[in-house]
């Protein structure tokens, strides 16, 4: 299986659309199930909302490192079993509140990580089959919350690495 990185704001995007001469058989067989798949968008509170009307399962995948870290999947999403979406419901894909209080919570520490955040930006939404290990599934996609990437961004810059500064001042060490 080969991945593509689509960059879309505000239309309609379909998974059918994409040409793959490389896809596997059982990707193929899996997408037909497909259907109507997910109607995805992102309310006023920057809350990315995910409505399921596919006739077959979606699922939504964590993309923490480890399984105690924290998350901004919204606790609706949390309580169903396997993460598996119902049909016709909305539910927060992303939860802005939840992840500001993540943010919060890592500046208080020592040390905070921000990929531990950049993470959190992420969201994974699963076709049909699940798997443990997201690139074990079929058919997926991840979500990239833009806004909230740039809200960390204000909230804990980027570190610049003392190699690249001590390049930019011409300095040099022996």
């Amino acid at each position: 299986m080969t991945a593509k990185i689509i960059l879309c704001i505000g239309t309609k995007i379909g998974l059918c659309g994409f040409d793959n001469p490389h896809r596997d058989q059982k990707t193929e067989e899996l997408k037909k199930h497909i259907g109507q798949g997910v109607k995805i968008k992102m309310d006023d509170a920057g809350n990315i909302l995910i409505r399921r009307y596919s006739k077959s399962s979606v699922f939504v995948k964590s993309t923490a490192a480890t399984s105690n870290e924290e998350t901004a999947i919204g606790q609706d999403i949390v309580k169903l079993p396997g993460y598996s979406l119902e049909q016709e419901k909305i539910f927060k894909l992303f939860d802005m509140k939840k992840f500001q209080s993540n943010v919060n919570r890592e500046l208080r520490r020592a040390y905070p990580d921000r990929r531990r955040l950049e993470t959190q930006c992420l969201s994974a939404v699963a076709f049909v089959k699940s798997d443990s290990e997201l690139l074990e599934c079929p058919i997926w996609v991840l979500v990239i919350n833009v806004v909230a990437m740039d809200m960390l961004k204000s909230k804990l810059p980027p570190v610049i690495p003392w190699k690249t500064m001590l390049r930019s001042t011409k300095f040099l060490l022996k």
